[in-house]
Parts: C-alpha cells; sequence; structure tokens
C-alpha cells in the first residue's frame, strides 16, 4: 500500500515537470527494490520479536507444569513466519498477546496456603485432642456380687468346717431305752488364696511426655483385667493355682442327700439340643424350699434370648423384663444374673445354673490390688508389677443346681 501511494505521487509530480527531469524506468524499478528490501527486513524482525516471546510462554508453561493452553489451537494460537505482508504480521502479533493474557488470567496456578499441606500452614491446623482416654467395655461377671466373700488376714487360705452328714432322732415311749443316735459328720472347706498378677512395663518418657496419666490408665484397666479373670475363673477354674469353678465340679442326678456331697446335682432339659419350659420348671422345683427363696438363675445373653419367648399353657411368657433400672429381669418370680462365661445351649453342656448362691459358692481374698512401680530394673522402661490374692470354690452342693441340655 505505501508503494502505491508513493507511485500515485510521483505519477502527480510527475505532469508538472519537464521530460528531461523524469525517472528512467530503471530508478523506478531501483526504488521498488529498495522498498521490497526495507519491508522483509521489517518483517523478519518482527517475526524474530514473535519467536522470543513463543519461547518465553514455553519457558512459564513448562516451569508451571501444565500443558501449553496458549498454542493449543491451531486457529487462534498458531505462529507463523511466513506473512504475506506487514499487517497479517502485526495481527499475529495481536493475537499472541491476547492468548498469552487469556492464559495468565485463567489457568496460572496461585500457590496459596491451605490445611493440606503442611509447609503451607498445615502445620498450624491441629485436630482437638480429648482429654481423656476411651475405654472399652467388658463383661463382667456376678459372681463376686452373688457369692459369699471372705476377707483373708495374713493366711495363705480359708477353712471352714462343714456338715457332711446329718443327726439322729427318734421317737421312744416312756419306758423305752434311749441309745445313742447317729451323731452328724463333718467335712473341711479348703479354699485355697491364689495370685492373680501383671507386670506392665512403660517407657520412662511415655510417662513423662504424654498428657494422660498413663500409670494411672495402666493401673485402672490391669484392675479391670483382674476383676474379669477372677470371674471367669468362679465360673470356670480349675482350681489349680487358681480358684475352683462350680462348672468344675463333678456332676450327678441323684437328690440331696442321697448323692455324694462333693458333686453338683443337674436336670436334664428334655430336649437334645434346645432349652425347654417343662426342663426350666424340673430345675426350679428341684431345689429345695429352704434355698429356693434366695436362689437366683445365672447363665449367658444368647441363653436368655431362647428363654425370652417361652409361655406357659395358658399363653403367658416364663420371663419378665423389670421395668425399674438396675433391677433385673425374673423367671419364675426368681432374678436372673447374666455371666458371659456360661455354656451355651448345646448337646451335653450346662447353661443355666440355679443356686442360692450365698450359700452355694465362696470367694476368699486379700482386699485390692497392690502395685509395685518398679523404675530400675529394667530402664528405660518403668515396671508396674501388680498383683492379687483371691480363691473360690463351692461350699454347700445343695445349694446349687444345674440344667443339662439332654433327654
Amino acid at each position: 500500500m505505501r508503494l502505491r501511494r508513493q507511485s500515485k505521487i510521483f505519477t502527480k509530480e510527475s505532469k508538472s515537470m519537464p521530460l528531461a527531469q523524469i525517472d528512467t524506468p530503471v530508478d523506478v524499478e531501483d526504488a521498488i527494490d529498495t522498498l521490497a528490501e526495507t519491508t522483509t527486513a521489517a518483517l523478519k524482525a518482527q517475526a524474530s520479536d514473535v519467536k522470543q516471546l513463543r519461547e518465553t510462554l514455553e519457558r512459564l508453561e513448562a516451569k508451571m507444569g501444565r500443558p501449553g493452553a496458549a498454542i493449543a489451537s491451531n486457529d487462534n494460537h498458531r505462529f507463523t513466519t511466513q506473512h504475506a505482508n506487514d499487517n497479517d504480521a502485526k495481527a499475529a502479533l495481536v493475537e499472541e498477546k491476547k492468548a498469552l493474557a487469556d492464559y495468565v488470567r485463567h489457568n496460572t496456578e496461585i500457590k496459596t496456603m491451605s490445611a493440606g499441606s503442611s509447609p503451607d500452614g498445615g502445620y498450624t491446623a491441629t485436630p482437638q485432642l480429648s482429654d481423656q482416654i476411651a475405654r472399652r467395655l467388658y463383661d463382667q461377671s456376678p459372681m463376686r456380687q452373688l457369692a459369699r466373700v471372705v476377707e483373708v488376714g495374713n493366711f495363705d487360705s480359708f477353712e471352714e468346717p462343714m456338715q457332711i452328714g446329718d443327726a439322729a432322732a427318734t421317737w421312744v415311749s416312756e419306758s423305752q431305752s434311749r441309745p445313742a443316735t447317729t451323731t452328724p459328720t463333718l467335712g473341711l472347706l479348703n479354699v485355697p488364696v491364689n495370685e492373680l498378677y501383671a507386670t506392665q512395663p512403660v517407657t520412662q518418657r511415655l510417662l513423662d511426655d504424654s498428657r494422660f496419666d498413663m500409670a494411672g490408665f495402666i493401673v485402672e484397666r490391669a484392675s479391670d483385667r483382674f476383676a474379669r479373670t477372677e470371674g471367669l475363673a468362679f465360673v470356670r477354674g480349675s482350681g489349680v493355682a487358681q480358684p475352683k469353678g462350680f462348672m468344675s465340679y463333678a456332676t450327678d442326678s441323684a437328690d440331696d442327700f442321697t448323692r455324694d456331697f462333693s458333686k453338683i446335682q443337674f436336670v436334664v432339659s428334655g430336649s437334645a439340643g434346645a432349652v425347654t419350659l417343662d426342663g426350666i420348671k424340673s430345675l426350679f422345683w428341684k431345689m429345695r424350699a429352704p434355698h429356693r427363696a434366695n436362689a437366683s438363675w445365672l447363665m449367658s445373653s444368647g441363653t436368655a434370648s431362647q428363654l425370652d419367648g417361652l409361655k406357659d399353657s395358658e399363653g403367658r411368657y416364663l420371663w419378665r423384663d423389670s421395668v425399674t433400672a438396675g433391677v433385673p429381669p425374673t423367671l419364675l418370680g426368681r432374678p436372673v444374673y447374666f455371666d458371659e462365661n456360661m455354656d451355651s445351649v448345646s448337646a451335653g453342656t450346662f447353661p443355666i445354673a440355679f443356686a442360692n448362691w450365698r450359700r452355694a459358692y465362696v470367694t476368699a481374698d486379700k482386699p485390692g490390688v497392690r502395685w509395685l512401680r518398679d523404675p530400675f530394673s529394667s530402664k528405660p522402661n518403668v515396671i508396674f508389677y501388680g498383683y492379687r490374692r483371691v480363691g473360690g470354690g463351692v461350699a454347700d452342693t445343695d445349694a446349687i443346681k444345674l440344667l443339662k441340655i439332654s433327654t
């Protein structure tokens, strides 16, 4: 266009000039060549600027780790150095600047502070720590609550004389002789006081640095374990270096006064694999009246779930749930206690006990758990050594009856 304007000016001026002053065609061609060289040089300079801008943009993308959005489109973001004229080069430069501004405006990753990144402020976003350690709840045996508890002083066992045989008495007339009658026989109940212990090593650093009372936590948890362990022994203990549980005694179906006093009487359920209404009633009435008045049931929760649906011949439930907090449910009018150490219902097992527990079972112990704290024997650990002395055994086999799953 510049060439055309210059050509028009030359033509206008040439009309008023003398013929001798007009340039020859050779001069005009030289001017045109000069103008073309100047234009080409300008275009190359602009193309070099565009190339530098493109390289700058590519380096920016590489640093940000993002794809080259600014040069992804062939229609709007593609550079070319072969423009037909000066206006095309300028248009390409404008488009490139527009694309760069759009990329910076929409695609630049701005580094912000966030809780998810520790160096970017995450160190300051800390959780709220509870002021207590949540304790796990475990099943506790009610045997200590039900049985007779005897405190033992400076002795290693508890002994108690117990009547085995009955005294005799007979009617006589006024003049009849009176020979000697049978005297009662005695036995001796012996309950050794066994030892239950726990050794809990804890590092001194944990004791020093923990925000919780770890020493108190360890003592409390171990004491809870002591209670659960002795409860299991009162039910199933072997009697060797531990209490003898009532489930470990020999059993017999014979009635009181006819069977061996060291054996516990059982009553069959009437079914090879289930608890029956007739079996429960037989067990209830097999207990003699002096003991039945103070007797209570002992069973697991699983066994209780089967009894809960039993009805008598008139459709009345045998099981009665308590409506008062802290009062146990009743079965045939007697309270029911739960001990998960009892047998489950299956052939040949003894899932239910009915007993006057104060008379039937005795526990002998030295009260409390004794703790020794030893920071010297195992450095850097502090040893918490706790122990408890306790024993247990059946005192009166007449006062306890078992239900056996059998026909």
